[in-house]
């Protein structure tokens, strides 16, 4: 509650002021429309809840519209500032390079408008709730959980550390990390841990299931079959994740 007075003081501020804000999803888009679908309803779940604000939703590949014909479409519905969310969970390539470069060409072509940029999703309390009650069912059969994620050469350890760390004190059991591109990688790290257990718990820290997931489920078992690996479902676009935008709007908004 107190956040929502804080955040909903900031917007009242801007009202003030007479500034019209307009949010600008970005998304990563995928060449199955279901999941770009899911990006819709969750915006659209989002912008229900938010009608003192007007929204966009823009895909960076795979998808249309990009970011900057979505930014376009604001623009023309009269907003003076963009608030820039990208629906990514952590700050990788897209969110520090591809995204600045698509905020650069709108802001080249409206240089009257302000725009900005907020943090992403994976280090937010709320987000790694969500991933703790993904776990919580599956508790009773492992012995320690391992986080799984995308990984990149630019992901930040240090905020794996803190979210590995976090989930760990809510589900009172061990939970370190793997990446699919990045070191530790998911298979030499389960190696690493049947040292230790024959139970362990997976968590996709994804936004949905997808192929990725499904993908490197059916390695492990290929690869190491009579290991008893129990895997939660993603974040699932979990609709608890509108506290973890609703955070970053809030900081970005207090600047």
């Amino acid at each position: 509650m107190a956040v929502c007075k804080q955040f909903c003081y900031s917007i009242e501020k801007r009202k003030r002021v007479n500034k019209v804000i307009g949010i600008l999803y970005i998304a990563h888009g995928s060449k199955k429309a279901d999941k770009n679908q899911a990006v819709h309803s969750f915006v659209k779940a989002f912008e229900a809840q938010h009608p003192e604000f007007l929204h966009a939703l823009g895909f960076l590949e795979a998808a249309t519209p990009d970011p900057t014909a979505a930014g376009d479409s604001l623009i023309a519905q009269g907003v003076s500032e963009v608030i820039v969310v990208p629906l990514l969970l952590f700050s990788a390539m897209h969110a520090q390079e591809d995204i600045p470069q698509f905020m650069a060409t709108l802001q080249q072509k409206y240089p009257d408008i302000l725009f900005k940029q907020t943090a992403t999703l994976g280090a937010d309390p709320a987000t790694i709730q969500v991933a703790a009650n993904r776990a919580a069912d599956s508790q009773m059969e492992v012995e320690q959980f391992l986080l799984f994620v995308h990984g990149s050469k630019s992901y930040p350890t240090p905020e794996m550390t803190v979210i590995t760390q976090k989930l760990a004190e809510k589900l009172g059991k061990p939970v370190s990390y793997a990446f699919i591109y990045g070191e530790p990688q998911l298979i030499s790290k389960v190696e690493q841990l049947m040292r230790s257990t024959s139970r362990i718990g997976i968590i996709p820290y994804f936004l949905f299931d997808g192929i990725l997931v499904r993908k490197w489920q059916q390695e492990l078992k290929a690869r190491l079959p009579k290991l008893k690996i129990v895997w939660t479902h993603s974040l699932q676009l979990d609709e608890q994740l509108f506290t973890a935008i609703e955070n970053n709007l809030q900081e970005v908004m207090r600047s």
